[in-house]
């Protein structure tokens, strides 16, 4: 019978392991997919806010500077999505860093400070 305890241990060993690494598994699908939302979204924010940026003759620090010039279709469909979009992003902030770049930073999943640099083409 001692045998047959050893058995039903290693079995629960195996077991639990097997748990333990799905667990594991399940845990970095999520943070993948995490991360993939929080990129998407940060694409998205910076291509928004370059074309309203070609739309307009206003380089501001501020999305509510750059929207008000806007003509109004376009400033009630875009800005109130743009800062729902960057509100998703824990402690984002977005910045007209030079005439031609944008910075986007925000804290991903982990509670890094992930940023963004790129350049946008004027028209």
């Amino acid at each position: 019978t001692l045998g047959m305890w050893i058995d039903y241990l290693l079995a629960t060993l195996v077991g639990c392991l097997g748990i333990w690494g799905l667990l594991q598994w399940a845990t970095d699908i999520i943070a993948l997919n995490t991360m993939a939302h929080e990129f998407t979204l940060a694409g998205w924010i910076i291509e928004d806010v370059s074309a309203l940026l070609n739309l307009t003759s206003i380089r501001t620090h501020s999305l509510s500077d750059l929207c008000v010039p806007l003509p109004a279709a376009i400033r009630d469909t875009h800005c109130p999505l743009l800062s729902d979009w960057l509100a998703a992003l824990p402690d984002s902030r977005i910045d007209l860093v030079a005439s031609d770049s944008l910075r986007l930073q925000w804290r991903d999943h982990t509670g890094e400070l992930t940023v963004i640099e790129t350049q946008w083409a004027t028209p």
